[in-house]
């Protein structure tokens, strides 16, 4: 499911960020906040079931496309890829080697 939301009310971006970025330097941390606040939104993509063939590969191809033309990142917020949490730029997040994925 995709999905496309105001940040306010419901959304703190300065502790979105600091939760799922735990790795960002600061200065970035910072930068991105920043940038967020102004856009004002987010994007979202989300699996409503189970994992059928194919899906998580759809899943990354979409995250890559949808960051690269708003210059956005790739917030990673569980394991499901059998990547770390956290913040990724879309092509650190296409080189990174994605389990379940072909």
């Amino acid at each position: 499911m995709l999905t496309v939301s105001p940040n306010h009310p419901n959304l703190d971006e300065q502790d979105y960020l600091e939760d799922y970025g735990r790795a960002l330097e600061p200065e970035i941390l910072e930068k991105l906040v920043s940038l967020w606040r102004s856009t004002g939104y987010n994007i979202g993509i989300t699996s409503l079931g189970g994992r059928p063939k194919g899906e998580l590969y759809i899943f990354r191809c979409l995250a890559i496309a949808l960051a690269n033309t708003c210059h956005g990142y790739i917030i990673v917020m569980n394991e499901v890829f059998g990547l770390d949490v956290g913040v990724y730029a879309p092509d650190v997040f296409r080189d990174l080697t994605v389990q379940g994925v072909y």
